[in-house]
């Protein structure tokens, strides 16, 4: 029998793959300019209008340089505005437009279509304590710590060899 972690592990990976290939195909049909990852951060910056680049980077633990080019993308395409933060003159605080607020609701609404047609038989109280499980999941502190999975990848991975013999 499957080790239950490793199993979960498999189907979340499954998971992930067939979500990220059709939210990529239904975004691109909401707007041109729209792929999931900008999806992913239009819906953050509409659940948190004003917020600034380092916030985005935090909640999603990107690198700030990619948020910087996804956000440069999505204002090139209309879709956000930047302003500058009146709190601190280095920062930009980000809103969504007009065109990326219904950009954002056509792909929300495909999307959840979607979602709607793959569970469409299950209960809606199976439907909601998955959600409840996944958000739990999510907001759980610990469970986005990478540290541990560090550790145990470099203890497996070995180590190159420096060559003795050639500073002899």
């Amino acid at each position: 029998m499957d080790d239950p972690f490793v199993a979960l592990e498999r189907e979340l990976s499954r998971f992930f793959r067939r979500a990220h290939g059709a939210a990529t195909e239904i975004s691109a049909l909401a707007h041109p300019g729209l792929d999931s990852e900008l999806y992913t951060l239009l819906a953050y910056i509409d659940r948190h209008p004003g917020s600034l680049a380092k916030n985005v980077a935090a909640e999603f633990r990107l690198d700030p340089g990619t948020v910087s080019r996804q956000l440069s993308r999505s204002e090139s395409a209309a879709l956000i505005q930047r302003t500058p933060d009146p709190n601190d003159n280095r920062g930009m605080t980000i809103e969504l437009t007009e065109a990326g607020r219904e950009a954002l609701v056509a792909a929300r609404d495909a999307r959840t279509a979607l979602v709607r047609n793959v569970l469409s038989e299950w209960h809606s109280e199976d439907v909601l304590t998955f959600s409840a499980l996944l958000h739990r999941l999510l907001t759980f502190d610990r469970s986005w710590n990478t540290e541990d999975a560090a550790s145990l990848i470099s203890r497996r991975t070995p180590q190159p060899q420096s060559d003795v013999s050639a500073r002899d």
